[in-house]
């Protein structure tokens, strides 16, 4: 063997020996660990690695992430270098602190919903609510155009005319938009006329009973005559005008109810010969004969005596009332006493 191979063969041997001496220098200020125990592996001391600035070097093992509402988490460990495995005892935890801006967004919900109308816009919000604290995310508002439909109120009578039993009444029947007011449909209607009267109040006139002063009942809107009026109560009657041998006379009769002014005229004959005034039984004279026989004809008992008939009937009207009656006997008996009349 040359000088020249033993000489490179030296050299190699003692950069070899130089390398393993600066290794063992290197490695004597390194953390060590306990060794593994593990039958896969060969027992070894770990051996962890730095970062630049000295510090550990770890690997995160595990990550639960923050949200606006709970904290999160960061686990870590140190790997070994050598065999590359988690080092028993380096595993440490680091808490995480809530996010408040980190939220999980949920699905977007229709709120504060205002319906369109005829006369105004409607409208309603788009809101993104966090799942986890429920705070709104996003609110964004969305118009709704008019709409065209209006909503009809029920019907109101307006311009009402009221029937009656003289004319047909009417009225207008319109439809209002129960939201704007607008006017939306107007019909006349007709009201057939009534089939009954009406009659005044009741069986009294100013708080008082009927009468025949108060004439026939009628309808207080028609005049229609309902009931006929009350009949008069007549009085006897008064000579107004005295008949003569040349003029005829006139009998006044008057209603005898209170307030009632009604009246009438009746024409009495000319007497034919006012002498025989009163004498009815033809002696030429007045006599208590005459009186008495006035008397029984005016009570009825004239058709026993058979002595006044059709044509001495008016001889026996003294007062001329073209009636026979106890008056007239009375006025006989004092023309016959020659009493005045």
């Amino acid at each position: 063997m040359s000088k020249k191979v033993k000489r490179t063969i030296s050299v190699i041997i003692a950069a070899i020996m130089l390398l393993s001496t600066m290794s063992v220098l290197a490695f004597a200020d390194l953390p060590t660990y306990p060794e593994a125990t593990s039958k896969e592996t060969v027992p070894h001391e770990h051996v962890a690695a730095y970062n630049a600035d000295g510090t550990v070097k770890e690997t995160l093992a595990e990550y639960v992430q923050p949200t606006c509402v709970k904290e999160g988490s960061k686990e870590y460990f140190v790997k070994c270098t050598i065999c590359g495995k988690e080092i028993p005892g380096t595993r440490r935890k680091v808490t995480v602190d809530v996010l408040e801006s980190h939220h999980q967004a949920g699905p977007v919900s229709i709120e504060k919903i205002k319906q369109p109308t005829c006369d105004a816009e409607g409208s309603y919000y788009e809101v993104v609510r966090c799942v986890l604290c429920n705070e709104v995310l996003s609110k964004t508002l969305v118009k709704v155009s008019k709409t065209n439909a209006h909503v009809p109120d029920l019907p109101v009578k307006e311009n009402v005319v009221p029937a009656t039993c003289a004319d047909e009444g009417s009225y207008k029947s319109v439809t209002y938009c129960k939201v704007c007011g607008l006017e939306l449909a107007s019909v006349l209607k007709v009201i057939p006329k009534l089939n009954y009267h009406k009659a005044p109040a009741g069986a009294y006139v100013n708080g008082k009973t009927r009468t025949c002063a108060d004439g026939a009942e009628e309808c207080v809107i028609c005049g229609a005559e309902l009931k006929p009026a009350i009949p008069h109560t007549w009085d006897a009657g008064t000579v107004t005008i005295k008949a003569t041998a040349t003029t005829q006379g006139m009998i006044t009769y008057r209603c005898l109810i209170n307030g009632c002014n009604a009246h009438y005229d009746v024409t009495t004959p000319v007497i034919d010969n006012p002498s025989k005034v009163g004498d009815v039984d033809g002696d030429g004279k007045v006599t208590t004969a005459d009186a008495r026989l006035i008397l029984r004809y005016a009570v009825g008992l004239g058709k026993y005596d058979k002595v006044i008939t059709a044509l001495t009937e008016k001889f026996a009207d003294m007062d001329g009332n073209a009636k026979i009656e106890p008056a007239d006997a009375r006025m006989a008996l004092r023309a016959a006493v020659g009493l005045p009349n």
